[in-house]
């Protein structure tokens, strides 16, 4: 196996493995928030954006604290 076979393995299954974390975090019904390591919001379930009133386009890549 050739490097650029591999590195497009693991994107593939870099794009599957965000593609499933999104599915389950859309469909949780507890308020969810995804956070990186600057505390900016990555991801939010639809149940946190309705029990907070927030705008998902607004807050998408806000930072927290």
């Amino acid at each position: 196996m050739d490097d650029q076979f591999k590195t497009r393995q693991a994107l593939i299954k870099a794009m599957a493995s965000r593609e499933f974390a999104e599915s389950i975090i859309s469909t949780v019904r507890e308020p969810l928030i995804v956070l990186d390591h600057d505390l900016r919001v990555v991801a939010a379930s639809r149940s946190f954006y309705e029990f907070f009133k927030v705008k998902s386009e607004r807050d998408c890549g806000t930072a927290y604290l």
